[in-house]
């Protein structure tokens, strides 16, 4: 209800009204037909407005949230228990190549959209990872690869500097913050201000991960007033430190224009296994998003195989329930927990030697008994 009048939420032509007229919040992001937006993305943008008007504006905004993320939950639970057989599992179907870039997706139902709930935008996520739970009796392993994208950035740029620092198990994110921040990064006190963190570490953390977006967002294409704002600085501050990067990792800095150029030439790239992925010629900008999903795509689908064979040599009725993305999830009896640290540190040697690829590949466990949301780090599982 708003000024005493009832708002259908599902109706995009009233939720416009609402927000656009009554709470006479800026129109950021209109329609293909021009009419003003209200959906996800629309919603994401329009949030810090509402937030700045605060009393009623916020409360009426938070429950347009609220009944998205709850419309969205129910649909998604619905579907989950409506492809569940009698035994209460699932049995997704993995397309291993529809994909342009080779990855593998899913349907019916999809199992490589569901979210970590930290990592869903909305304000309130929906939760659809305590949906699935370990079978009675079992254990589920998640193996993740741990940094993947920007070892593969580097990977296929083979930028020396930065191909060292990684095999010296650096981190490139904390060096881009040095060249992004200059100044700020150097002084605790300069990045606490910055900041508003209570202490250096806290500050540094929230510097690094601005860093580590604007590193992404300069090899994917962007150019100063993006990584400005990225940075959360004014432009004319931003532009010493994207000047510096620019300078010392050219290869990172002007990757996305390499690859337009060899899309624009041939019409494709080529992952680091040889594998030619065609692009959509009106699109040549995709190139470097291909070719860093495409090899990724190829480490997978190769582990799979080699994690796969390793269960069945181990005979202990383990195998893999499902892959997503970069991750894959391992069902084992509990009675395999005490040869856990023998048999996880193989499967992680397996996944992260390739010839193809230079660059070394790291992996990170998890583990749970019950819910998959409820998975944390798994002890024995390190790679080094």
């Amino acid at each position: 209800e708003s000024r005493g009048e009832f708002v259908n939420l599902n109706s995009g032509k009233q939720v416009a009204r609402l927000l656009y007229e009554e709470m006479g919040l800026p129109v950021l992001k209109t329609t293909k037909g021009g009419a003003q937006a209200t959906d996800k993305d629309a919603l994401e943008m329009l949030r810090p407005e509402a937030e700045k008007l605060g009393g009623k504006a916020a409360e009426i905004f938070d429950l347009i949230l609220k009944q998205r993320s709850a419309t969205k939950g129910i649909a998604m639970v619905s579907s989950y228990i409506k492809a569940a057989g009698p035994d209460g599992v699932i049995h997704p179907h993995i397309n291993t190549n529809r994909a342009q870039t080779g990855r593998e997706s899913g349907e019916n139902p999809n199992m490589q959209n569901i979210s970590k709930d930290a990592a869903l935008k909305t304000k309130f996520p929906v939760p659809a990872r305590r949906c699935f739970r370990a079978r009675p009796g079992c254990i589920l392993f998640l193996v993740d690869y741990a940094g993947i994208e920007m070892r593969l950035i580097v990977e296929i740029t083979k930028e020396p500097e930065l191909v060292e620092l990684i095999k010296r198990n650096g981190d490139p994110h904390s060096l881009a913050a040095s060249l992004f921040y200059g100044p700020i990064w150097a002084d605790d006190a300069r990045a606490m201000s910055f900041t508003s963190a209570a202490d250096p570490a806290k500050a540094r953390k929230i510097l690094r991960t601005a860093a580590k977006n604007g590193q992404f967002a300069l090899a994917y294409g962007a150019r100063l007033p993006k990584i400005a704002a990225v940075l959360m600085l004014p432009e004319d501050e931003a532009q010493p430190g994207f000047g510096a990067y620019c300078e010392r990792f050219p290869r990172i800095a002007f990757f996305t224009d390499n690859q337009k150029r060899q899309v624009q030439s041939r019409g494709y790239v080529v992952t680091s296994f040889g594998r030619r992925l065609y692009v959509p010629k009106d699109k040549p900008y995709s190139g470097s998003n291909y070719v860093i999903q495409g090899t990724a795509a190829g480490i997978l689908k190769r582990a799979q195989v080699r994690v796969d064979k390793l269960l069945q040599d181990a005979a202990i009725g383990a195998g893999i329930l499902l892959p997503i993305h970069d991750e894959l999830i391992i069902e084992a009896p509990r009675s395999a927990l005490p040869i856990a640290g023998e048999l996880l540190p193989a499967i992680a040697r397996t996944m992260t030697t390739f010839d193809e690829i230079e660059v070394p590949l790291d992996v990170e466990w998890k583990m749970t008994t019950y819910t998959w949301d409820k998975a944390k780090g798994y002890e024995y599982a390190k790679t080094k």
